[in-house]
């Protein structure tokens, strides 16, 4: 191999090195990404997807809390929209993938995991929040007992 051809080589491969680094990856539909909220308005959070130029946006009401600007959150793609104004995520989903995750290898693994009673169905057990997924728990696997008029709602329990 000739310098001449060396320097061309080296010249291709490093025009090829320095196209990648400003191309944008590609956003897929279902894709778990991560992001910085960097507004909040009545309907919408925004985030700034890291890696990315883009913002996403999820509906507000996918927040149990107020979310607050500088805060990480991870989301699911659900579409994109024109290239200008980013996508739509959803928190919920991603919030219910994790919780899925959770609640299979508790299960795999025989250990107690922490939930928030949702209600109660009368004399037969729980509706249970783990994680943003929702399980039935009968009334004999809760490990605390209710006194006469307590309220349960939205109580934690070990499951």
């Amino acid at each position: 191999m000739t310098n001449k051809e060396e320097k061309s080589t080296f010249a291709e491969v490093f025009k090829q090195w320095e196209q990648s680094i400003h191309e944008e990856p590609e956003l897929r539909k279902d894709q778990v990404v991560e992001g910085k909220i960097v507004s909040v308005d009545n309907d919408y959070v925004y985030v700034a997807i890291e890696g990315l130029k883009q913002e996403g946006r999820i509906p507000r009401g996918d927040f149990d809390e107020a979310p607050e600007r500088g805060n990480y959150v991870s989301a699911i793609v659900k579409r994109k929209e024109s290239q200008d104004s980013g996508c739509i995520l959803s928190k919920k989903e991603a919030d219910q993938r994790k919780g899925w995750e959770i609640v299979k290898e508790a299960f795999k693994n025989s250990y107690q995991v922490a939930g928030r009673l949702v209600s109660e169905i009368k004399g037969k057990g729980y509706i249970v929040n783990v994680e943003g997924v929702e399980l039935f728990l009968p009334a004999s696997q809760l490990s605390y007992k209710f006194k006469e008029g307590e309220t349960f709602k939205n109580k934690g329990a070990r499951i």
